[in-house]
């Protein structure tokens, strides 16, 4: 009779005598899904970590990276294996490929290639530190890889959308670009870093040398000790020497004695004896353009 029933109901059975298997089953397979999602989310909670810090390793760490990368770049070698982690490594410190262009190139090639956001940190850190240190036509190769990933940027990390939103601070002009928009806001130089999601901390880097020299070109202002403390909390040479190069300029062309005397005694409190033609000698990697102005003073 029950066997009419299931026939009248079409209804199986087999299902029913074997549902306790069943349900048993569809346990296990959504288990195994919770268990896949957790995997996953915690891979990307990781790599979310691992990309708001400065990466933490060895020296001996970092050397074996990088003589990795100079030994399979001599071979071109494509099929070498590269973690997640050793190709982090190489975005924070291709400062120890300068002298080595075929390195340098085929380190480039390898994040492209094997790309993943969190190698940004280490390349903006690599440029911000190094941006009038190191060969232009090296810049603006990493600068170039930088712009590229981040105009195909998507996620919605929040340094990673404001360094889209100001790609543009990454090309020659870039540090006159944003030396222009603080101007034009009215805004602190000191925030100049909040611009791109970095604290202000980092405003003592290579790169906001000539954010602070257009900036006070720009605001024309004859608060001296303002330009002493920027100056106190950046304390690059080159930057120091070229602002007080276009404030002599301008003092200069100034009738105002009280103001030459002023701006007289401020550079002596930063430069030292500006009687001293060493005092004016041009900085490490000064171009001909600065080498020019510091030569006038």
């Amino acid at each position: 009779m029950s066997e009419d029933i299931f026939s009248l109901l079409s209804i199986n059975s087999d299902l029913l005598r074997d549902y306790s298997l069943q349900a048993i089953l569809v346990d296990d397979h959504q288990t195994e899904k919770v268990i896949n999602g957790n995997i996953r989310r915690l891979k990307q909670i990781e790599i979310a970590m691992f990309s708001d810090k400065q990466i933490q390793v060895s020296p001996q760490s970092i050397e074996e990276v990088i003589r990795k990368v100079k030994r399979s770049s001599s071979m071109y070698n494509q099929n070498t294996e590269w973690t997640t982690h050793e190709l982090r490594i190489v975005s924070y410190y291709l400062m120890k490929l300068q002298n080595d262009s075929k390195a340098f190139t085929y380190a480039l090639c390898l994040l492209k290639k094997h790309w993943r956001n969190l190698f940004f940190n280490g390349l903006v850190f690599y440029v911000m530190n190094t941006w009038n240190n190191i060969p232009k036509n090296e810049r603006e190769e990493v600068c170039e890889l930088i712009t590229c990933q981040l105009n195909k940027y998507q996620d919605k990390n929040r340094r990673y959308l404001l360094l889209k939103n100001h790609a543009n601070f990454f090309d020659e002009n870039g540090p006159l670009r944003m030396a222009t928009l603080i101007a034009h806001k009215n805004d602190d130089i000191y925030n100049a870093p909040m611009l791109m999601g970095y604290k202000s901390s980092t405003f003592s880097q290579s790169y906001y040398s000539d954010v602070i020299i257009n900036y006070f070109q720009m605001k024309q202002t004859d608060n001296l000790s303002a330009i002493e403390d920027v100056l106190s909390k950046h304390t690059l040479s080159r930057t120091k020497k070229l602002v007080y190069a276009n404030l002599v300029y301008q003092a200069d062309k100034s009738s105002t004695e009280m103001y030459q005397n002023n701006i007289s005694q401020s550079a002596a409190r930063i430069l030292g004896d500006i009687s001293l033609s060493s005092t004016w000698a041009p900085f490490n990697d000064a171009t001909p353009r600065g080498r020019s102005k510091t030569a006038v003073c």
